[in-house]
Formats: structure tokens, sequence, C-alpha cells
């Protein structure tokens, strides 16, 4: 029995026109959200010094010090993996400054060592200055509140944002007779510090917002 080719022929699929999307009418919104929450970290910097006439004897006086205060802070229930190691430094000082450090004379070598401290228990904050009181600690510097997690407050605050901006563009749509499209693109241009885990702030300790500004294009169209 013979075939004819016909029947063997690949069927053509329908082909279907798919409208382009028009882009020509288009609206750029920014929109920004916030997020107001009470923090539950704080991180405080303690700095210590030390002088001596030799190097090995600045270094080794600051180390025995550090110690000494890591020792009284974890008394105090700040755990170890807290205790973040900060800068150090070692210098001689000058002849003729005018203004010296707060341990040391001219000619004296002076060491600075300092620890980072996050405590996740912001009622810890009083005992801890207590603390650096005691242990004679030069220098408090840097203290911050924030959030353990701010990955949550980073999404609510987008949310926010991407919403106010999208409200604004349906009140400009309907003033001139358009309708909101689909959107086009969307730009953070803030939002938190890089680390998603940990957001800061300077105080007040309560009443922080956290803020994520963004950039929304949506297409517009005539109904």
């Amino acid at each position: 029995m013979a075939l004819s080719t016909a029947c063997l022929d690949t069927p053509q699929m329908p082909v279907f026109e798919v409208p382009e999307l028009d882009t020509s009418r288009t609206v750029e919104i920014t929109g920004v959200g916030r997020v107001s929450m009470d923090p539950n970290l704080v991180s405080v910097d303690l700095v210590l010094e030390a002088a001596a006439p030799k190097p090995q004897g600045a270094f080794l006086r600051c180390q025995t010090r550090m110690t000494d205060l890591k020792q009284a802070l974890e008394r105090a229930n700040v755990p170890r993996a807290d205790m973040l190691a900060g800068a150090r430094s070692l210098q001689r000082i000058a002849k003729g400054l005018d203004k010296l450090p707060l341990v040391g004379s001219e000619g004296d070598y002076h060491m600075t060592q300092t620890v980072t401290l996050i405590l996740r228990d912001l009622n810890l904050f009083p005992d801890i200055l207590e603390v650096a009181e005691q242990n004679e600690v030069e220098r408090i510097e840097n203290v911050r509140f924030g959030f353990a997690n701010a990955v949550p407050l980073e999404e609510r605050a987008r949310e926010r944002a991407i919403a106010e901006a999208r409200a604004k563009a349906q009140t400009l749509a309907e003033e001139s007779h358009l309708r909101v499209g689909e959107v086009l693109s969307i730009e953070e241009l803030a939002g938190p510090e890089d680390d998603p885990h940990l957001a800061w702030f300077e105080a007040p300790v309560s009443g922080n917002e956290f803020v994520v500004t963004v950039r929304v294009v949506f297409a517009m169209s005539e109904f």
C-alpha cells in the first residue's frame, strides 16, 4: 500500500499574533514606606588605653586590661560571642603635642584597644556602663540601637513603598482619564544597611523608623 507524502507532512501550527505592550504612556512614581518599631539591640564601643616606655610594655598592659574587662562583662551576662574585637593602635607620644592622650606622657608608647559589645537585652545597658566605670574604661563611643532581624521590617517597608507609589499613580491616572497598567520596573533608591540581619540607628532609644524608598514605572493606557 502506497502512502501519500501529503499524509506525512508535519501539520502547521496556527500562528497567533500577540499584541505588543504599549509602553508609550508610562508614569514614574517614587514611593516611601516606613515601619516604626522599638529596637531590641544596643551596640557600644569600649576603648581602653595603656602607656609604657617600651612598646611591648604598652601592649601587655592594654591586653591585660582588656582581659580583665571581658571577664567582668561575662559576669554581667554578656556572652563572649557578643564581644567583637575592634581597632587597635600603638604609637609613640610625640613631644610638644598640644593635647596629650588620657594615658601616658611624652616619649611613651601609647596603646588603644576597642571591644564592640552587642547587647541583646537593653536592660543590661546600665549594668555595662557600671562595669565600664569600675574598669576605668577611658572612652565609651558609638552607642547605636537597632533590630536583631531587619528582614521582615525591610519587606514590610518595601510593600508600603510600592503601595504608596501605586496609589499616587492611580490618582494621576484618574486625573488624566487613564488606567494604571502593569509595573514595568522597580528600583530601590534607599533602604537598610548592607547587612539584612541588622539595622542600626542612633538614639533615641524608641520610635525609630525603618525606611525604604522605591522608584516604580507603571504602564498607562486608555479605558
